[in-house]
């Protein structure tokens, strides 16, 4: 092989090298929104969806007691 295709190869490369290159961060730019997109949600949610998990934990270990009461 001879140094003008050599060249040729080794441009060939870099520009393959380059496309990937693009894609991945057009790829990272799209997840980067998609995180933000669901923290916002998140931020959003946050409070009351605690407020319903607590509610319903609470909820879950009194009914829990009070079979563990009757079953004696």
């Amino acid at each position: 092989m001879n140094t003008d295709e050599r060249l040729t190869n080794l441009e060939k490369s870099i520009d393959l090298i380059l496309k990937k290159l693009d894609k991945i961060n057009e790829d990272t730019q799209r997840m980067d929104s998609h995180i933000s997109f669901i923290e916002s949600i998140y931020s959003r949610i946050k409070t009351p969806f605690h407020y319903i998990m607590n509610l319903t934990s609470f909820s879950l270990l009194k009914n829990k007691n009070i079979l563990m009461i009757n079953e004696k």
